[in-house]
């Protein structure tokens, strides 16, 4: 089979072109691991000393050296390594990011991650980032090498493409909110699980959202629950990375302490005023930018064919566990985005977010959780809400009750 035929590709990472020291936010400028296997090492020794002076070694392997500026192969946001000598001397890390590779029975697929600003544009943004097409894997990666094969019985490149095509329709379709896309797609797991891989196009494509219904009967109850979401979303924004604090702190602003739990805890309920934000600009950019960002998800991490990432199975090893790990993503996202709208909106006379702030919001935010093992909180979500049987999620669910 010709490799042109046995790959497919999203569209959002088929038309990426790295913006290299045009990039808004650098990813050379952080300081990121980037690894660097055994024999790129010893080709550096042997061949380009000036390129092994600049990487160490540490409990992990070899990694390129960091400084105040972040990588020390970077000169003025352009890679020294790709400039002076090739593309073929890159580590594989800087090769594939923000390119995401999986090896599937007997293809190939290619998605990417939207902790790079120029994804996030695109698939924010471009008029059909998640359609499929044909492409090759590069040198680094042809026929497969140092990619882990998920051999999954039953499953052909013609079955996986309506898979997922029905996937990303379902999700992304205009007359369901954001909350019955994550009802649908919760709901949905369970019946993949329980049949046969031949029977989930069909069932993607049957799947309709359970009622939305909040179970919260008093108000304790709902400032408990608000505070989980609150709680986890400040913990994604305290894992390493560029976040300012002036965000951590218009996310704590937009709270009151409504009471304490026994041990002394705050519960907090978010203030009327960013509640009436989401109401009046869910349908503008809201639910757009929402539904985009499950459907990215949704191509970087593999579901529903549950593979690795560059963490592991960071979203669960279940399509239970993994639907309640995006539900809950996708939650604190959407309180995130509701919080910096509202001030945006209040800064500029009303005005909706322009491209360039959402962008930013979003590729932040995925730059937090896409790349680091989940928080205690999450994961203490995560089971609440699996042990619930998906009730807790329902109260979730509402904005208005936070």
């Amino acid at each position: 089979m010709q490799q042109s035929t046995s790959t497919l590709g999203f569209s959002y990472i088929e038309n990426f072109r790295c913006l290299a020291d045009k990039c808004a936010d650098n990813c050379c400028s952080h300081n990121w691991r980037i690894a660097v296997n055994d024999e790129q090492a010893q080709n550096y020794l042997d061949n380009y000393p000036s390129l092994y002076n600049i990487i160490a070694k540490d409990s992990d392997g070899y990694r390129i050296q960091n400084n105040e500026s972040g990588c020390m192969a970077q000169d003025q946001g352009l890679c020294i390594i790709h400039r002076d000598h090739g593309e073929s001397l890159l580590s594989d890390t800087c090769a594939d990011y923000p390119r995401m590779y999986r090896s599937l029975s007997q293809f190939y697929t290619r998605s990417g991650t939207m902790s790079c600003p120029e994804i996030a544009r695109k698939c924010l943004f471009d008029d059909h980032p998640f359609a499929l097409q044909p492409t090759e894997l590069p040198d680094n990666h042809k026929n497969g090498t140092k990619l882990q094969n998920q051999n999954i019985a039953a499953l052909s490149q013609t079955l996986w493409q309506e898979t997922i095509s029905d996937l990303m329709e379902s999700t992304l379709d205009k007359e369901k909110s954001i909350e019955e896309t994550l009802s649908t797609l919760w709901h949905m797991a369970t019946k993949l699980e329980q049949n046969s891989l031949t029977d989930w196009p069909k069932i993607i494509m049957q799947s309709k959202p359970k009622q939305l219904l909040s179970s919260l009967k008093d108000s304790a109850k709902s400032a408990e629950h608000t505070t989980d979401l609150l709680y986890m979303l400040l913990e994604n924004l305290d894992r390493p990375s560029e976040t300012t604090e002036h965000l951590r702190q218009l996310v704590i602003g937009a709270f009151t302490i409504h009471s304490h739990d026994l041990q002394n805890r705050p519960r907090c309920q978010l203030k009327q005023e960013f509640k009436d934000y989401y109401q009046n600009h869910k349908s503008q950019w809201l639910q757009s930018s929402l539904k985009r960002f499950v459907a990215a998800e949704i191509t970087r991490t593999g579901f529903p064919f549950i593979s690795h990432t560059s963490n592991g199975k960071d979203y669960g090893t279940s399509l239970k566990e993994w639907t309640t790990t995006l539900c809950l993503r996708t939650l604190t996202l959407r309180l995130l985005l509701s919080v910096c709208g509202t001030h945006y909106a209040a800064d500029r006379q009303g005005n909706l977010p322009d491209e360039n702030s959402v962008i930013t919001w979003v590729y932040n935010f995925c730059r937090k959780v896409n790349h680091t093992q989940p928080g205690n909180n999450e994961m203490d979500l995560r089971q609440a809400v699996l042990d619930s049987q998906g009730e807790r999620l329902y109260d979730y669910f509402d904005f208005m009750a936070m």
